[in-house]
């Protein structure tokens, strides 16, 4: 018997054992076996073979096995109630001021007195590691500040700022699940000049946070860039650029 042969039996045997097709039920396959040529041909249900041939049939599902062992509990994507105190902790956080800038570096940039149409421009490689705003919420770690993780100093004028950075995990899913209940991070930023201010926000594995914010200048000042993170992501490729323009005119629109 060639191998086709054979392995077409096994598929039977494996699929339920070899069985007389009731014609047109739908419930079986059919084949006529050449004794001679060891080959073999699928005919419809109630088909006669022809002399020298062998008709085998087999069920197209077989009985139903024993069940199976109970799975592990699946994945949640639902923060728990810590996770989310947590961050609303972690957005009350935000610095309310910039910081002052050392008198030398005041005297530098009053003498900068820059062009309309100057751009100035910060940037930071990374990967910067946030601190977890979770685990300083269950007592793990100590409570932190969000990190400044890029700042500009800016001369008087007004100035149009784009803030820039890429967030990506990198964490144990194990750990996150049974802390946070939740595979999935958060990591928020805000970039502030003076008093205005400009928020941004990512959940999920990765994603670009991108920030803008208008302001005017009248002594020197500092740009800067805060994070943090419910978990343990990491930014990079972090940009900050401050376009000096010779009007500004800020106002809401809609409503």
């Amino acid at each position: 018997m060639s191998r086709v042969i054979a392995g077409v039996i096994a598929l039977a045997a494996v699929a339920g054992g070899v069985a007389m097709a009731a014609p047109g039920d739908g419930a079986t396959i059919a084949a006529c076996t050449n004794n001679l040529r060891e080959s073999i041909r699928f005919v419809d249900e109630g088909v006669s073979c022809a002399a020298g041939e062998t008709l085998l049939t087999w069920n197209k599902q077989g009985p139903a096995g024993p069940p199976g062992e109970r799975g592990a509990p699946g994945v949640t994507f639902d923060r728990s109630p810590a996770a989310d105190a947590a961050l609303k902790r972690a957005d009350r956080s935000f610095a309310k001021r910039p910081k002052k800038l050392p008198k030398k570096r005041i005297a530098q940039l009053k003498a900068a007195d820059p062009e309309p149409g100057e751009a100035r421009s910060a940037y930071r490689d990374g990967p910067v590691a946030l601190p977890s705003t979770l685990a300083a919420f269950l007592g793990i770690a100590q409570p932190q500040a969000p990190p400044v993780v890029a700042s500009l100093a800016l001369p008087p004028g007004r100035w149009v700022v784009n803030a820039k950075a890429q967030a990506s995990l990198d964490y144990d899913p194990k750990k996150a699940i049974v802390a946070a209940g939740a595979t999935y991070d958060v990591a928020a930023c805000q970039l502030r000049a003076g008093v205005d201010t400009d928020d941004a926000r990512v959940e999920g594995f990765s994603g670009t946070l991108a920030l803008q914010v208008v302001h005017h200048f009248t002594t020197p000042g500092l740009v800067q860039l805060e994070c943090y993170a419910m978990l343990e992501p990491k930014l990079s490729a972090i940009k900050l650029t401050a376009i000096r323009v010779a009007k500004l005119k800020n106002q809401p629109v809609g409503g």
